[in-house]
Parts: C-alpha cells; structure tokens; sequence
C-alpha cells in the first residue's frame, strides 16, 4: 500500500545562463524511515528524467554513480543533492528547461 503526501508547488525563477534549484521535500512520515529513490518528472512525463537512487545496495557504489539523467536535454547540467535542502540543480539553465517539474520520493517502508 502506498500513501501520496502532495507537496506545496513552488514557482521556481531563473535567470538563463545561471543555476535554478528546485527543492524537493524528502521528510519521511516516519522519522525512522530512509529515502530509497528520488525521481523528477517533467511537465507530467510517466518515465523521470532523473533518479537518484539511495537503496542500501547502491550505498557501496560512488555517490555519482546512485544518479541517473534520463533527459538528453539536462545531461551534464543537471544534479540533484540530497543534503539539507535537496534539490535538483539545473546549471546552466536554458530557456528550454521552463517546464513544471515535480518529484517523487519513494520510501523504504512505502507506508
């Protein structure tokens, strides 16, 4: 069984040429749950055009190689950290990159 928590949408303003970084909110509903993967869609595409896989399996590997950019227009401009404020980071950023992004974190324990 799955639970949805709908985030707050949250206009995001870039200048081209610059950085835009889109906050993502990972809190669990269960402080003793863990992330396991982080993935953005773009204007409502089914497949993300990045993933950020934090699975205890993938923890061994090096910490570039748990990112995925599946969008030939982000690559090498695109990278989300998950630290204290995760957030993708678009830099530079092109007027082509105006769309609605949302995230999806899905959980260890998925409640």
């Amino acid at each position: 069984m799955h639970t949805i928590f709908p985030g707050v949408w949250r206009r995001v303003e870039a200048v081209s040429g610059r950085e835009a970084v889109l906050a993502c909110e990972v809190g669990a509903f269960d402080s003793s749950d863990m992330v396991f993967v982080v993935l953005w869609y773009r204007n409502g595409d089914k497949e993300p055009i990045y993933s950020y896989d934090n699975r205890p399996g993938r923890l061994l590997q090096a910490p570039e190689d748990r990112h995925t950019i599946k969008s030939k227009v982000l690559e090498g401009r695109a990278t989300f950290r998950p630290g204290q404020v995760p957030a993708l980071h678009i830099k530079p950023v092109l007027s082509a990159d105006q769309a609605n992004y949302t995230c999806r974190v899905d959980f260890r324990m998925g409640i």
